[in-house]
């Protein structure tokens, strides 16, 4: 699992799917949201976080004061609310609105349902398989039928999303995790559902959706104090909702995973959102998906390059284009520019080591906040404390600089299934700078320390990159940065 913040880590492995995917022409045109909760718990249970009902203030279930917590911004907050979930909707159809150069867009295509449906039982018993989480799929949907019936939409091509009250047991720390039946966030695909009855709406089998929590922002549940009680300062371990939204959502669209579907370690890491990169800027700034993603979906073109010359690659949220190099028959390289700057040549991590005067501060700032200070043009969702727009959505990327791709078609299935579960012989695999290839290598025994096993600043291609000139120094002065036969990485085929 990748270092995602200083305290705990995302773990990929939480998404349910068969993986066995194709490129579609379109995705859903209609997305569902349904509030579904459980049976409020007089005496709480500690398997689970929350009461089982959904949070109508910061204090109203713990009688936790959470502004001592955290004196700066609150993210997801509550109450949450069809409004909030709306909010969290808007969200991911604007990344995907933005990623796909507007080839997708749900602005008003998305509905939430006015009521809040109770299951039977407690979270616990819905955690303790997958066929138990299939269930209460199945039970949230029975219970919304005629309401999403009421709608008139083709469901068939519709998304229904469960957000049910509570966290998703997403997130992990590093030692025992005292929420363990927690729900797992998934992506319901027909595998999932296999065995079980399925609900019929509008005359239609429900064959696939999303389940999600409330929020993944610990910070409103008395678990926070538990994990954390060596520190009353918790403004820094928050995280929001649409990471996680964004990567199951991308089930729906056939996107491909480009992590190790066996193990769940990195294939692309923060560099796509199909991997470790949905998470990228505490979980509201996902990374955009891979080049060869975007490509093969008709969101981006790519210019094959035949000929010497010079080539200006202009910055991807820019309408940056996509250049391609064949060096085989089945093998070329995808060349596109990342971009993390808000100011000037600042990124939100490089301004939260600067006071005002631009001296460096020992003491870091908050991320949210550095972020909002700074940010310009952001829309911003005050009420619930949802990002519901980024301008650009390589701001969480650790980095800036050329990203360089090296795609093997011949490591393609028909299915996408599994292309980069071979550490050895990946389809997709990111050339990194630094002159290693450790992103999702698990035999460098990674910790949640360990930056580069999930991708990190220096794999991307940038004058003045220490790591680069360091593995380099042989053939390369220190104000260039080559990519030819002889550097380190080279740019041989996969056979050499």
């Amino acid at each position: 699992m990748r270092k995602f913040l200083d305290l705990f880590t995302f773990s990929i492995a939480a998404c349910i799917c068969s993986f066995e995917f194709g490129f579609s022409d379109s995705g859903p045109t209609h997305i569902i949201g349904l509030m579904v909760d459980f049976p409020y718990e007089e005496y709480d249970d500690p398997l689970t976080t929350g009461r089982g009902v959904f949070l109508q203030s910061s204090t109203d279930q713990y009688s936790l004061d959470t502004v001592l917590l955290c004196n700066g911004f609150l993210v997801d907050s509550p109450p949450h609310d069809k409004n909030y979930f709306a909010n969290q909707i808007k969200a991911v159809s604007n990344y995907y609105n933005s990623v796909s150069n507007n080839n997708v867009n749900f602005e008003n295509n998305f509905y939430v349902l006015d009521s809040i449906y109770t299951v039977s039982n407690p979270m616990r018993s819905y955690a303790v398989s997958d066929k138990k989480l299939a269930e209460f799929f199945n039970e949230s949907l029975r219970l919304a039928k005629n309401d999403i019936e009421n709608l008139n939409l083709d469901v068939s091509n519709s998304i229904l999303v469960v957000f049910h009250a509570g966290m998703g047991q997403d997130f992990s720390v590093p030692f025992i995790d005292p929420t363990s039946h927690d729900l797992k966030s998934a992506y319901v695909d027909e595998q999932m559902l296999d065995g079980t009855e399925l609900v019929e709406i509008s005359g239609h089998l429900v064959s696939r959706g999303i389940i999600l929590p409330e929020t993944q922002n610990m910070i409103y549940f008395d678990v926070a104090q538990d994990i954390f009680s060596s520190t009353s300062d918790l403004c820094d371990i928050q995280i929001g909702l649409t990471g996680t939204f964004a990567l199951l959502f991308g089930y729906a669209f056939d996107l491909p995973p480009l992590f190790n579907t066996e193990t769940g370690n990195p294939g692309v890491g923060v560099f796509g959102l199909m991997d470790y990169g949905s998470n990228n800027g505490r979980g509201i700034i996902p990374s955009p998906p891979s080049p060869w993603t975007r490509i093969k979906k008709g969101w981006s073109n790519e210019i094959v390059i035949t000929e010497s010359g010079q080539y200006t690659v202009r910055s991807r949220h820019n309408n940056g284009d996509i250049y391609r190099i064949n060096i085989s028959d089945t093998e070329y390289f995808l060349i596109e520019n990342r971009n993390n700057w808000i100011i000037d040549d600042d990124s939100i991590d490089s301004l939260r080591v600067k006071n005002d005067d631009g001296v460096y501060n020992e003491n870091l700032d908050y991320w949210f906040d550095t972020f909002l200070t700074n940010i310009s043009s952001n829309v911003f969702d005050t009420t619930s404390g949802v990002f519901t727009k980024i301008e650009n959505y390589d701001f969480g990327t650790p980095g800036s600089g050329i990203l360089i791709w090296h795609i093997d078609e011949s490591r393609i299935n028909d299915q996408f299934d599994g292309i980069n579960n071979d550490i050895n012989n990946m389809a997709i695999r990111i050339e990194e700078a630094d002159g290693a290839v450790d992103i999702g290598n698990s035999n460098l025994l990674p910790s949640i320390w360990d930056e580069h096993i999930y991708g990190w600043a220096y794999d991307m291609w940038y004058i003045g990159n220490p790591d680069y000139s360091i593995v380099n120094s042989y053939s390369v002065s220190s104000n260039e940065v080559i990519f030819d036969d002889d550097t380190r990485p080279n740019s041989n085929t996969s056979k050499g």
